[in-house]
């Protein structure tokens, strides 16, 4: 386990790192402490890194400190997605396949000769009904 970060030396300080806004400011005894709780109730490492705090809005954002996983709301929040994690990681769900536009045109471009208004519209849809 290799951790980009030079000051991350374990998996329970990666958590902080990963999680919290301000990491070097925190209670460092109380984070490791809440975070060898936290591996010990879901010991899957590479859940941990895929694991992104997203709000309503599609933002990504940080805790204060890892004790928000300890309340009912985050204790919910983990155990949901990790029974996510636990049934897609495999199946490349929960990463859509990216597609490469190409520079060049292929085919044709169409001409589209008249532009309908929302009368002529209803009135086409209408006729082809019938």
């Amino acid at each position: 386990m290799a951790f980009s970060n030079k000051k991350v030396k374990n998996k329970y300080q990666f958590l902080v790192w990963r999680f919290l806004t301000e990491p070097e400011k925190c209670s460092w005894p109380k984070e490791v402490k809440i975070a060898k709780t936290l591996f010990s109730r879901y010991p899957n490492f590479m859940f941990w890194k895929w694991l992104e705090l997203v709000n309503a809005h599609g933002y990504n954002y940080k805790l204060n400190s890892l004790a928000y996983f300890l309340t009912k709301k985050g204790k919910v929040l983990v155990h949901n997605k990790y029974i996510y994690y636990r049934n897609f990681k495999n199946t490349g769900v929960h990463r859509p396949r990216r597609i490469k536009l190409e520079e060049k045109r292929i085919g044709k471009d169409r001409k589209v000769n008249k532009k309908l208004k929302l009368f002529d519209f209803i009135r086409y849809g209408k006729e082809e009904k019938n």
